[in-house]
Parts: structure tokens; sequence; C-alpha cells
């Protein structure tokens, strides 16, 4: 890949915010932007949207929220259409009357994205485990990372995230395991330096494109559930711990 591709690469990644069928939702512009942005959201009980505009100065790190009424419809969560907005990503903040052991949990997200590129974290007390993806030139490029443990695949043809695709990580005895679409395309222990520990957040980012239709948790050793979420209430967080 030569310099000038990878520094886009470094740039999209950078500037990246979660399409079931087309989702319907109302226009987050002018008097409505306003409305929507929800001040002092309490973002321990609902998914909620992150935002920021274009023509922010480098040194503004502010970021606007919008609840889960505006991001989740027709059983999935896709960010609004925000003018003039540039980075989005879509959260959930593991309630602290929840531990979830990200060193012993597998993660089910189903993912649909048109842009190309895409990433989620998992952000655990001790490290944090992301996903990203772009697509150049028929091929996909992954970034897989975990703590200082850091795997780049490049994968012939790209996949088709034109449709929902799962994305899966499995994490058991300081080991990772990675797939796409139930193809295994990366494997790699990190050592018990690199351990996620307990999960705080989960979040799905990009540049608007992204649509997310199920995240489910479960158990590695014993396949249990341990957190669903299907977000099929229009407009309506409803998370599920078991």
């Amino acid at each position: 890949m030569s310099k000038r591709l990878c520094l886009c690469w470094v740039i999209v990644l950078f500037l990246i915010a979660c399409n079931k069928e087309d989702v319907i939702v109302k226009p987050v512009t002018g008097n409505n932007l306003s409305q929507a942005t929800t001040s002092g959201l309490d973002t321990s009980k609902s998914w909620y949207g992150l935002y920021n505009f274009y023509y922010q100065s480098p040194d503004d790190t502010t970021y606007h929220t919008l609840s889960d009424k505006y991001i989740i419809a027709n059983g999935k969560a896709k960010f609004p259409y925000v003018k003039d907005a540039s980075v989005f990503f879509i959260k959930y903040d593991i309630p602290s009357s929840h531990i979830i052991y990200g060193d012993d949990a597998t993660f089910d997200i189903s993912l649909q994205d048109s842009s190309a590129v895409m990433n989620f974290d998992l952000i655990g007390t001790k490290n944090t485990a992301s996903f990203d993806y772009f697509a150049y030139n028929d091929s996909g490029y992954y970034t897989v990372a975990l703590g200082s443990v850091v795997k780049q695949i490049k994968l012939f043809p790209t996949t088709d995230y034109n449709n929902f695709k799962l994305v899966q990580f499995v994490f058991k005895q300081t080991k990772a395991y990675v797939y796409v679409a139930n193809k295994l395309i990366t494997s790699f222990a990190y050592g018990t330096s690199n351990k996620m520990g307990n999960v705080k957040q989960i979040s799905l980012g990009n540049s608007g494109y992204l649509a997310c239709d199920y995240v489910r948790l479960y158990n590695s050793y014993n396949q249990r559930p341990v957190m669903d979420e299907e977000f099929n209430i229009d407009g309506k967080s409803h998370t599920i711990f078991y």
C-alpha cells in the first residue's frame, strides 16, 4: 500500500459513526437538531449517538448527543441525517450493576455499511479491543487490536457489507479469534498484560452509513447468553442482561 493511501486510511479511521432495510428517521436539522440533542442524557440506561461537525476546529473536542429515540428504528440502529456532521458514534455504556468480563466473552455484532469504512470498539477497564475495516481496490483491509497486540489482514475480494454481515470476537484463555461472516480472519494470543478486563462500553463508528441490527454477548466457555440487544423497539433501547 502506498504512503499516500496509508495516510488516507489513517485519516479516514480517525474520522469514524450505526441500515434489515433503509431506516426512516426524521432528519435532525435546524430546530429539530436542538430539540433532538439531549443534555445530561443518562447513558447508563440506553444506546445513544455522538457526533460533531466538519467545521469544528481540531482543538474543539465537543460532541453532541442524540438519544435512542433518533437512532433506533426498523429493527436496527443507524444515525439519522444531520447536516454538516462528519463523525458519528453509536454507543452503549454497560451499567455498573452488570459485570461483563471481556476476556471470557463472545461478542456477536451484525453490521451493514455502504461507505467501506467502519469500526467498533470494546472498551474495557484494562484495554480496548478494536476492529477497523477499510475497502480499497476490491480488497478489504482489517486492523484488529487488543492492548499492544495489533494484527493487520488483507482479504481479496473485499467483504460485501452492503448486506448485513456477522462480525464475531471470541475471547478465551488470553487468546482472541476474529470471524467475519463465520470465516476466521485472524487469531492471536494476547497475554495477561493485554487483558480487556470488565467491558465498560460498546462503540460503533464511521462516517454515517453504518447500521447494526443486533449485538449479542455470550460466555465463551458454555455459550450461555450474557447480553442481547435486537433494536426491535422503534426509538427505544431494550438491552437484556441474563
